[in-house]
C-alpha cells in the first residue's frame, strides 16, 4: 500500500507519525471513513511532499487500446498519471489472454514508438502474424524514473487465412490460390481483386505497373491515361477494414514508373493503404511526371515507403506524391527525394529552375496529414498549391544542399494560387525541422486567400547563411500566426509583405511573437517589398511584432549536423519555457523524445 502513495515517505519520523495518526480515532467516523473510501487519493491531498525530487508516480494505464488490421491504436498517457510525456512503451503480445501474472512470458515487440504528449493519438503496426491465430496485445508505459503503469486493456486480433494474400514480381497464380505464400499472384491480379479487410503482401522484386496494367487503365483512351493509374484498386475498403498493400516483412518490393502520369496510388476509391514500397521514376520526354497519385481519393494512406525522383531540365507540376480533389489522406514515415533539375552542363535542356517540381504537390485536398517524413533534395518540399483546408504538416525533416540538382527552393509552400473564389484555411505547419532551403516556409500569394494558417514550433536552419528567408507571409494571408519558431543562420529572418501605411499588416499577421532569431552575423527583418530593419528592436517598434522574441543563440546540441536529434536543446537554452504559454520554442519540446523525420 505504501509504495503506491504519491507521498515521498523518505523520512522514518513521518512514516511513524502517519501510522500513529491512522491508528487513532473511530474507524467509523466520517473523516476516517472518507480516508478509507478515498484510499491513496485522500493521502495525496492532505500529506506533505517531503522529498519532491523523487518521482514515484507512474503513468496511467492505457484504457483505449484497440486494433484494426494489426495496427494498434491508443491514447498516450502522461509521465505522471495523465500529465506530461512518458519515456517509453513496452508492447507485448501472446496467443493467450495477457494478465499481470503472465506478462513476463508475453512476446516483446521491437521498434515501438516514443511516447507523445499525454492525450496524443498513438499507433503501431504489428508485422509478421500468422493466419488463423488469436493474438492478444497489451501495453505498459514507463516514465523516465522507471515507474511502470499497470496493464492496459487488451486488444484482440485474428488474421483469417482468406484475408491475407501474396504477390511476387513473377507470380501468376489465380486470386483464390495466392493465400499460400508459395503460390503468389501478380500485382495486377491483387489490385483488381482485393476487397475490404484484406491484406496483400508484396515479395521482393521489381514491378512495372505500366507493363501489367489493370483492365480499367487499358480501356481508358490514350489522351486520358495520364489521369488514371495502371495499378488502381478495383474495390474500396471501409473504415476499420481498409484494403492494404504492403511489403512482405523484411523484404523490399520496388515499383518502377516507366511511362508517365503515375504508377500506383488511388483514383476514385477510399480506405486504401500502401505500405513499405520503394518506387522510382524512369525519365520520359514529358515534363509532367508523377509517381504516387491520390485523385478523388479519401481516407487513404502511404507510409514507410522510399520514393525517388528524377532530375530534368524542365518540370511542370511534377511530384513524387500528387494529390487532387482528395480528403483525409495520411502520408507518414516516408523518404521522398530527388525531384529536381539537372546540374549545370548535365543536359542540353538545363534551366536554373524546376517549376513546381515537388516532393508532395497538392490541389484541392482537405484534412490531409503529412508527418514524420524525410523530404529532401526536391525543388519544393511540400507544395500546397490551391484551396487546401485543415491540412497538418508536422514532425517532418525537410532539407536541401547548395547544388542545383539537390537544392531546396522552398521547404513548405502554402498557396491559393488558382482559385479566385477558393480559400485556404486552417492549415498548420508545426514541429518540423527545415534545413538549408532558400525559403523555409512561405505563405504565398495567388488569386485566393490564405485564412488562419499557423506556423509554430518549427526549427529552421541555414547552416551557411547562404539562403534567402526563414519565413515569408504575403498580403493574401489573413490572420496568420507565426510563433515559437527558431530561425537560425538566415540573414533575412522574416518577410511580411504588406504596407504599414495601409494598416493591412495586422490583418495579414494576427500573431508574430516568442520566436528566436539567431545569426552570429547581421540579421534583417522586412515588411512590404522594400523596407528593411536591421535590429529586432527596430522591427518591433515599427510593427509591434515579436515583443517577446529574442536574438539569443538557442544552443542546439550540434548546429550544422544532418541528424535531427542534434537540434534538440542543451540545458540552459534560452528557448526552454520561453514560448507562447510557457512552451519551449523550436521543434523539440524540452526533454522530448519526439521523433522528427523518417525512422526505419
Amino acid at each position: 500500500m505504501l509504495t503506491a502513495l504519491r507521498l515521498r515517505l523518505s523520512s522514518p519520523i513521518f512514516l511513524l507519525l502517519w501510522l500513529a495518526l491512522t491508528a487513532c480515532g473511530d474507524g467509523n467516523s466520517p473523516d476516517n471513513q472518507a480516508n478509507q473510501n478515498n484510499g491513496v487519493n485522500s493521502l495525496e491531498e492532505t500529506s506533505p511532499n517531503l522529498n519532491p525530487e523523487v518521482d514515484i508516480t507512474p503513468p496511467s494505464a492505457i484504457t483505449d487500446l484497440s486494433q484494426s488490421l494489426f495496427t494498434l491504436h491508443w491514447s498516450a498517457p502522461g509521465d505522471d498519471a495523465n500529465t506530461g510525456t512518458a519515456a517509453s512503451y513496452d508492447i507485448r503480445y501472446s496467443t493467450e489472454v495477457i494478465t499481470e501474472a503472465n506478462w513476463s512470458s508475453a512476446t516483446v515487440l521491437s521498434g515501438t514508438p516514443a511516447p507523445q504528449a499525454a492525450g496524443a493519438a498513438e499507433e503501431f503496426i504489428v508485422p509478421g502474424l500468422f493466419a488463423d491465430t488469436n493474438y492478444y496485445f497489451a501495453i505498459k508505459t514507463i516514465d523516465e524514473a522507471g515507474n511502470e503503469s499497470t496493464l492496459s486493456n487488451l486488444a484482440i486480433a485474428t488474421p483469417a487465412t482468406e484475408s491475407i494474400y501474396y504477390v511476387s514480381a513473377d507470380g501468376d497464380a489465380a486470386w483464390p490460390n495466392c493465400t499460400d505464400v508459395n503460390t503468389p499472384c501478380s500485382g495486377k491480379t491483387a489490385v483488381e481483386n482485393a476487397v475490404a479487410g484484406e491484406t496483400v503482401y508484396f515479395r521482393a522484386g521489381t514491378y512495372y505497373p505500366h507493363d501489367d496494367p489493370v483492365q480499367e487503365w487499358i480501356d481508358t483512351p490514350d489522351q486520358f491515361k495520364g489521369e488514371r493509374l495502371p495499378w488502381n484498386p478495383a474495390n474500396i475498403g471501409t473504415e476499420g477494414n481498409p484494403i492494404t498493400f504492403k511489403a512482405y516483412p523484411g523484404e523490399t518490393p520496388v515499383i518502377v514508373d516507366n511511362i508517365y502520369g503515375g504508377a500506383f496510388g488511388v483514383y476514385n476509391r477510399s480506405w486504401i493503404v500502401w505500405d513499405g514500397f520503394t518506387s522510382t521514376i524512369v525519365d520520359s520526354p514529358d515534363n509532367v511526371i508523377q509517381l504516387v497519385v491520390f485523385e478523388q481519393a479519401s481516407h487513404c494512406v502511404i507510409r514507410n515507403s522510399h520514393l525517388i525522383g528524377v532530375r530534368k531540365g524542365t518540370h511542370h507540376n511534377s511530384a513524387l506524391i500528387f494529390l487532387n480533389y482528395s480528403n483525409d489522406i495520411l502520408i507518414e514515415n516516408n523518404r521522398i527525394h530527388g525531384m529536381n533539375t539537372y546540374e549545370p552542363g548535365d543536359g542540353p535542356d538545363y534551366i536554373e529552375t524546376a517549376v513546381n517540381a515537388s516532393g508532395i504537390l497538392n490541389f484541392y485536398t482537405y484534412n490531409m496529414t503529412i508527418k514524420n517524413n524525410d523530404i529532401y533534395d526536391n525543388y519544393l518540399g511540400i507544395f500546397d498549391k490551391d484551396t487546401e483546408q485543415n491540412n497538418v504538416y508536422l514532425n517532418n525533416h525537410i532539407w536541401g544542399t547548395n547544388s542545383p540538382s539537390q537544392g531546396c527552393n522552398t521547404g513548405i509552400q502554402i498557396n491559393d494560387q488558382l482559385s479566385e473564389y477558393g480559400e485556404v484555411s486552417g492549415t498548420l505547419a508545426h514541429n518540423n525541422l527545415i534545413r538549408n532551403c532558400d525559403i523555409a516556409i512561405s505563405l504565398y500569394d495567388g488569386v485566393g486567400l490564405l485564412d488562419g494558417v499557423s506556423v509554430y514550433n518549427n526549427t529552421i536552419v541555414d547552416s551557411d547563411s547562404n539562403n534567402e528567408t526563414g519565413i515569408i507571409v504575403t498580403d493574401k494571408a489573413r490572420s496568420a500566426s507565426v510563433y515559437n519558431n527558431i530561425i537560425y543562420g538566415y540573414q533575412s529572418m522574416v518577410r511580411y509583405y504588406n504596407n504599414l501605411a495601409d494598416n493591412l499588416l495586422a490583418t495579414t499577421i494576427s500573431l508574430s511573437d516568442h520566436n528566436i532569431f539567431y545569426n552570429s552575423a547581421a540579421s534583417q527583418w522586412h515588411h512590404d517589398w522594400i523596407t528593411t530593419y536591421n535590429s529586432l528592436t527596430d522591427w518591433n517598434m515599427a510593427t509591434t511584432f515579436d515583443a517577446n522574441s529574442s536574438t539569443d543563440d538557442p544552443l542546439f546540441i550540434n548546429a550544422g549536423s544532418a541528424d535531427p536529434d542534434d537540434y534538440k536543446l542543451t540545458a540552459g537554452s534560452p528557448a526552454i519555457g520561453a514560448g507562447q504559454g510557457g512552451a519551449t520554442i523550436g521543434a523539440f519540446p524540452d526533454g522530448s523524445d519526439l521523433v522528427i523525420g523518417y525512422r526505419p
